[in-house]
């Protein structure tokens, strides 16, 4: 006897590039593992790192400033350590969006045919 798959409405709906362009835009500006931290990347969490660092001296008068990470870990962080974090993040956002970037030009040359199941994120990998 042929046994039954649950169903899943996501193979079912189609994807188009809005869709595909749609899922990289929310994976690019996920945390992202920084060291010990999971770190929020999007632009507000980086303005927020930025303008910290140029103040950094009048915000941090003790010399550490409690950062919240992406889990809600309260870690106190000198201003070279806040620094440190801050590039970091940068590089691998950019690496992380380069890659992709890539994969969705990828998922976009097999339109059409994509469905939204493909294009959830650990499909990307």
């Amino acid at each position: 006897m042929p046994s039954l798959q649950p169903y899943d409405a996501l193979a079912q709906q189609a994807a188009d590039r809005d869709d595909i362009n749609a899922a990289r835009d929310r994976m690019e500006i996920a945390p992202i593992q920084i060291g010990d931290y999971l770190v929020d990347c999007d632009p507000k969490s980086e303005t927020r790192m930025d303008n910290a660092l140029k103040v950094f001296a009048t915000i941090a008068a003790k010399g550490t400033l409690d950062w919240t990470m992406a889990d809600n870990q309260v870690v106190p962080l000198t201003r070279a350590g806040l620094e440190t974090i801050y590039n970091d993040m940068l590089t691998a956002r950019a690496l992380r969006s380069a890659q992709l970037h890539a994969r969705a030009t990828e998922i976009k040359g097999r339109l059409p045919g994509v469905t939204m199941r493909d294009i959830e994120p650990e499909n990307w990998g």
